[in-house]
């Protein structure tokens, strides 16, 4: 709070001197670039993932050992990997409907349950009937990169994204000779590459293009925003104006950095997600392939100037890009067969958490019964609850008043969210607490809102009329001084 009020004793010079401070300003600078509203039915779908993610992971080390049974002393050695801690017995004992885990011969074990095997043979059993479809998510992998050639190594990192099998190279490349060749130009092991052997065609069309087939109409994206999000809207209305290029489209002919290119990066992002089980993607991992897929250095800036078309969330420190057309709320609107798969898993393992927390419930309410220790609900609690609450709240706005520095050191056009009746609604909360009023500037001069505002101090001044925002952080320096 100190380092804030220090940046807002002169409000009228409060960005210029942000601007003489290179170092704090690039760092500024760095995070207003990730700067997206947030939408809680996509983080909720990440989220959901993500759990899903950890367990299949386990899920995975026990299928590859021979007798399909793992100690959890091994397991436990593997938890740094799956970025977890704690004692891996604990995690285990929390999806028992998933992993049964017993005592033998003085040590721990884990296995697979009987519910959790038939859902394996069943991901088995889609994966063969979808051999096909993987073929074409290969080919058509092959034909947007540069050279129709892909890492292996690199295609790896993505392998479970575009649901292709573990052993993909070996049970899938050898039957399609006339399709896929592997090559090693340089003679290193990391530089094996997949290559594609002939052009086809009739792949080379994207998702974009056959929905537009399937509708009659000339191919463009379409944007998935409200309709309050008018600045945003007319951003994307001028850049779908131009033709679509389409992903397959050799880069040659088209000016590095100019919006024929731009619009053929957004088509090969958006082609890319569309082949993913998820319609989602690591950009760190993403990134690993810009120069077979011709992307650009700053990839993630390029994303978030497209907000209609993607979600950008930093979930979990993970920067992920999502397609926003993909997803009703938090669900997918079609999923593939292994996906309705991997539901049932995740399913399951919902099932597993719930009973396990119900049992653990109940044995807790069974000690204290024995102690004599039923817990009674006092006022002093409530107390205690309603200032953890208060507390809660002023952490958020502290969260949200760095949000407002970030953005009012940015360079992009002042513009606002709120109409004024919201914005005035919102001053006579701040009428004695000078945080609230630089969340109003966060507000004002958020670069992700929608509605533009030509003159943002002069409009502050007006909505603000004797409680101005001025006078109220004057007034927060003052307190500052005299504690001092």
């Amino acid at each position: 709070m100190v380092i804030v009020n220090i940046y807002l004793r002169n409000t009228s010079s409060c960005q210029s001197r942000l601007y003489t401070l290179p170092c704090f300003y690039n760092i500024l600078r760095s995070f207003s670039l990730w700067s997206m509203k947030k939408v809680p039915e996509l983080e909720s779908a990440l989220s959901r993932n993500r759990r899903w993610i950890v367990n299949n992971q386990i899920k995975n080390i026990i299928l590859r050992l021979p007798s399909q049974v793992a100690t959890v002393k091994y397991l436990q050695k593997k938890f740094k990997t799956l970025d977890l801690q704690g004692k891996a017995i604990n995690w285990l004992k929390k999806y028992p409907c998933c992993f049964e885990v017993y005592f033998e011969n003085n040590e721990h074990y884990c296995r697979l349950t009987k519910r959790m095997m038939s859902l394996v043979e069943e991901e088995e059993s889609v994966k063969e009937m979808q051999e096909s479809a993987y073929v074409e998510r290969l080919v058509k992998l092959l034909m947007m990169s540069r050279n129709q050639r892909l890492n292996v190594v690199k295609l790896n990192e993505l392998k479970r994204n575009f649901g292709f099998p573990d052993e993909y190279i070996i049970r899938i490349l050898p039957k399609y000779p006339d399709m896929f060749r592997l090559v090693n130009y340089s003679g290193r092991k990391s530089s094996m590459e997949i290559e594609l052997v002939s052009w086809k065609p009739e792949l080379a069309v994207s998702a974009v293009e056959a929905s537009a087939q399937k509708q009659g109409t000339e191919p463009c994206f379409s944007c998935c925003l409200p309709s309050t999000w008018v600045k945003s809207w007319e951003k994307f209305k001028e850049f779908n104006a131009t033709p679509y290029i389409s992903p397959y489209l050799d880069t040659k002919c088209l000016g590095e950095g100019s919006k024929e290119m731009e619009k053929r990066t957004i088509g090969v992002v958006h082609e890319l997600l569309s082949l993913t089980l998820w319609k989602k993607m690591s950009i760190v991992k993403l990134g690993h392939f810009k120069r077979e897929f011709s992307l650009p250095e700053k990839l993630n800036v390029l994303l978030l100037k497209h907000p209609g078309i993607f979600y950008v969330s930093n979930k979990y420190q993970n920067y992920t890009v999502l397609l926003r057309e993909a997803y009703n709320g938090s669900e997918l609107i079609e999923k593939d067969p292994l996906v309705v798969v991997k539901d049932k898993f995740g399913e399951l393992m919902q099932e597993g958490l719930h009973e396990y927390n119900q049992r653990h419930r109940l044995m807790n309410l069974e000690k204290k019964k024995k102690r004599g220790m039923m817990p009674v609900r006092s006022e002093k609690s409530e107390d205690v609850r309603t200032e953890i609450s208060q507390q809660d709240v002023i952490g958020d706005k502290l969260g949200e008043l760095t949000l407002g520095l970030l953005a009012f050191a940015s360079h992009e056009p002042p513009i606002s969210v709120s109409l004024e009746k919201q914005v005035i609604g919102l001053v006579q909360e701040t009428s004695t607490c000078a945080l609230n009023s630089v969340q109003l500037l966060h507000i004002v001069f958020n670069p992700m809102a929608d509605e533009e505002i030509a003159d943002p101090k002069k409009y502050l001044e007006e909505a603000c009329k004797p409680k101005c925002v001025k006078s109220l952080i004057e007034y927060e320096v003052q307190q500052l001084d005299r504690s001092q």
